[in-house]
């Protein structure tokens, strides 16, 4: 009984040794699972961000090749009918 008394004395002397390092790794899971969920949302930020960018330049090529068009039409239609007067 002595021996086993003597070993659940050591067992207890580790628990209170240890405990400021399990209390560290707590708190630093802690802040892992924050910093985690902090990264989910600003890929999510992000990938939201690279989507209306890419549509973006979609418009604006549409845009400017309408412009060309308009152009092209016009520069067409003035030059086509100058000639037949």
């Amino acid at each position: 009984m002595v021996e086993l008394a003597t070993l659940f004395q050591q067992l207890n002397e580790q628990v209170v040794y240890q405990e400021a390092q399990t209390v560290q790794v707590e708190n630093q899971t802690i802040q892992v699972q924050e910093d985690a969920k902090h990264a989910n949302t600003q890929l999510d930020q992000g990938i939201k961000s690279a989507r209306r960018a890419r549509k973006l330049k979609w418009w604006t090529l549409f845009v400017v090749v309408l412009i060309l068009a308009i152009i092209a039409l016009a520069l067409g239609l003035f030059f086509g009918l100058r000639d037949r007067k």
